[in-house]
C-alpha cells in the first residue's frame, strides 16, 4: 500500500507491483527493475515482464508517485 499525502489517496499494489516499487531507488533502469522482478518470479516471461514494468512505472508516474529519469 502506498499513501499519497498530497492527494490523500491510498494505492494498493499487488505482489508484483510491490516488488517493482521496492526496486525504484533512482539508480535502476526500467530494464534492471524488470529483470529483478523476473528473477523473483521463477519462470516468468521476460518480454511480458518488461512490458508490464514499463506500464506499471508509467502509471505510477502519472499518479505522481514516482519520477522517471532518463
Amino acid at each position: 500500500m502506498i499513501y499519497d499525502r498530497e492527494g490523500a489517496l491510498v494505492h494498493i499494489l499487488n505482489v508484483t507491483a510491490l516488488c517493482a516499487w521496492k526496486l525504484c531507488d533512482g539508480t535502476r533502469s526500467v530494464g534492471d527493475i524488470a529483470e529483478a522482478v523476473r528473477l523473483s518470479f521463477d519462470g516468468a516471461d521476460g518480454t511480458a515482464i518488461q512490458r508490464d514494468m514499463e506500464e506499471l512505472l508509467r502509471q505510477l508516474e502519472e499518479r505522481g508517485l514516482l519520477e522517471l529519469t532518463a
